[in-house]
């Protein structure tokens, strides 16, 4: 099973605000698609204009923005009829995060994924929306990660887990809610962004002499590092294997045991 969402998280209220951040995030998209000019918003479709205030002015005519956690959308084109650009934005009340997640191109469309490429897009699309933590997301390697963390997850089936020696490779981590994930990453992806305060955690020497199979050191400090040349399949053993030489080079549990979160007092 391969990676199907990239994720960006930044915190809430960061820089720049909220519609500049996505109008940023759009055009390194549509320029990495080949997208036409866009100037609809919406499904149905609503002309729009083209900048922060216009999207903001959408988004504040949607009425969408909130702290609950559900999670909304921003669809943008550039005609009238059908979607080329949808943005999933969430807003996570307890850590406090903003998230932002688009879809990977189909394989037929496989050439916008190839590594160089696809790093370069990570590099601009980060940056730009003000996150701190980026990943290509796979719902059946985080359910991988997560049974390794002793956590029952009521989405787990056998249909959807492999066997246990499939993921043996992958060395037990702590559930994301038992640490500081501002400063330690929850996991190893298949291409991963971090931060300045996330480089500094882990240690730029330990991550540059991890063996990725491409890394990009960015202006601001953050990195963006990928584990292998394709997109990660979470069915590989050969790739979990790989994620898990990473994850014990970079002493990814010692880090998230450093920084855990003290259980609450009992009342």
């Amino acid at each position: 099973m391969l990676p199907n969402h990239f994720v960006a998280k930044r915190e809430q209220g960061s820089e720049p605000p909220l519609p500049c951040a996505l109008l940023k995030v759009a055009q390194v998209l549509a320029n990495w698609r080949s997208t036409p000019p866009l100037c609809y918003a919406g499904h149905p479709a609503r002309r729009i204009e083209f900048s922060d205030s216009g999207i903001a002015d959408y988004m504040a005519w949607l009425k969408y923005v909130n702290a609950s956690g559900i999670p909304k959308s921003l669809s943008l084109s550039s005609h009238d009829w059908k979607p080329e650009l949808t943005f999933y934005i969430f807003y996570n009340k307890f850590l406090p995060t903003e998230e932002l997640s688009f879809a990977l191109p189909s394989k037929q469309k496989e050439t916008l994924l190839k590594l160089d490429r696809f790093m370069e897009v990570v590099a601009q699309v980060c940056p730009r929306f003000g996150a701190y933590y980026g990943y290509t997301d796979n719902q059946l390697l985080r359910r991988h990660w997560l049974a390794k963390t002793g956590v029952e997850d009521n989405q787990m089936t056998s249909s959807t887990l492999l066997n246990e020696s499939i993921i043996e490779p992958l060395p037990e981590l702590l559930h994301f809610s038992k640490f500081d994930s501002r400063r330690v990453p929850d996991g190893i992806w298949w291409v991963n962004f971090w931060d300045s305060i996330l480089v500094e955690t882990v240690g730029l020497e330990r991550i540059q002499n991890a063996p990725w199979a491409g890394k990009i050191k960015l202006p601001e400090g953050g990195v963006v590092v990928a584990t292998t040349e394709e997109p990660t399949d979470a069915k590989n053993p050969i790739h979990l294997a790989k994620l898990a030489q990473i994850a014990e080079h970079l002493g990814l549990r010692e880090l998230q045991e450093r920084y855990r979160v003290p259980e609450p007092a009992d009342k």
